[in-house]
Order: structure tokens, then C-alpha cells, then sequence
């Protein structure tokens, strides 16, 4: 489950990666890897949301003990009405405060807001 990706993301992220690789001095990971993250956060045909059933996320580092360290992510739990957010303990598991959910869609997290240097 989770590890075919579909064609139009493949096809959005290789275009993104030959446009950094032809423009920048990217090395061919990062451009692919620039290209994803693009397309997980929304810069594609889609709204952002990616469905379980298609791709995972990225699995923890190896090693990861403590709860706090797992990577989080803005998710929609299978019948809920609005999204929230869990980690992701891999394998397909998502958890908070020890409670496992079933999650059908998931996204990363946004960058932290930052004021500009004119206060907004």
C-alpha cells in the first residue's frame, strides 16, 4: 500500500526536478526531493490533501524513541468532518497522545509564520 505513485505526480515532479537540475545547482536528490515537496504542498493539480492509499509519508529515522521527536502532520481521520493533526509513527501509523487513528489523507505541515522585517 502507499508505495506506487501516481503518474501525474510523478510527471509534475520530474518536470519540477529537470527545471532545478537545468537552472540551479542542485544535485539530482535534491531536485527530486524539491519537486515532491512542491507537489505535497499543494503547487500542483491537487489541493494538497494525499490520500493514504496512494503515498505515505516519508518513514521516521531509524532509532526515533521519544514521541515528541515523530514527524507531525496535518491529517483527515477516516469519517471526521474537519482535519487535525498527528504523527506519524510509520509503517501506516498515526497517533496522539498514544491513541492510534485510521487516517485516509494526510499533508505536511506549513512553515512556521515569520514577520517580515515591517512588522507583518
Amino acid at each position: 500500500m502507499g508505495d506506487v505513485m501516481p503518474k501525474e505526480q510523478s510527471d509534475y515532479i520530474s518536470k519540477i526536478k529537470d527545471g532545478c537540475l537545468e537552472k540551479t545547482n542542485m544535485s539530482e536528490q535534491e531536485a527530486w526531493d524539491f519537486g515532491l515537496r512542491c507537489w505535497q504542498l499543494g503547487y500542483g493539480k491537487i489541493t494538497g490533501w494525499i490520500p493514504v492509499s496512494k503515498q505515505l509519508p516519508e518513514e521516521p529515522p531509524e532509532g526515533l524513541t521519544d514521541l515528541d521527536d515523530m514527524p507531525e502532520y496535518i491529517v483527515t481521520i477516516a469519517g471526521a468532518l474537519e482535519s487535525t493533526t498527528l504523527q506519524y509513527m510509520g509503517d501506516g501509523e498515526w497517533c496522539r497522545d498514544g491513541v492510534f487513528y485510521n487516517v485516509s489523507a494526510w499533508m505536511p505541515l506549513p512553515e512556521a509564520y515569520k514577520e517580515d522585517n515591517n512588522g507583518t
